[in-house]
């Protein structure tokens, strides 16, 4: 009888032991390291078309000063170039002028027409 008490208890203890380490055991209090929380790749996107944003607002800036610049210096060569331009008509039209006035001055006179040159052709013909 005492082989089967001892194999009774025996029994019992397993079933005991089993039994404890098939319930759940509390869940320790330990401290856990902070989760480290990933920073968004789209908030890092974000960032960087931000400042390629703003890079090219300011190339643009700079680009619109340097074609603001060459507008001015174009104007002046503008203003320069039409003084020019006034100077040369005004020239011309002294020279075709001066021209006509000399041609009437040497121009022979014979039976009531002015002819220019040995070649007897009219100072009209010259004129036009």
């Amino acid at each position: 009888m005492n082989d089967r008490r001892e194999t009774t208890f025996a029994k019992s203890i397993t079933a005991t032991a089993f039994a404890q380490t098939q319930t759940k055991k509390p869940k320790s209090k330990k401290t856990r390291a902070p989760k480290l929380r990933k920073v968004g790749t789209s908030a890092l996107n974000k960032q960087k078309k931000l400042k390629r944003v703003n890079e090219t607002v300011l190339k643009l800036e700079q680009d619109c000063r340097d074609l603001l610049a060459a507008n001015a210096q174009l104007k002046e060569e503008n203003a320069h170039l039409n003084k020019l331009l006034d100077a040369c008509v005004t020239n011309e039209t002294q020279l075709i002028e001066a021209y006509n006035a000399g041609l009437s001055k040497f121009a022979w006179w014979k039976d009531g027409v002015q002819y220019v040159g040995t070649c007897g052709k009219l100072l009209k013909d010259y004129l036009k």
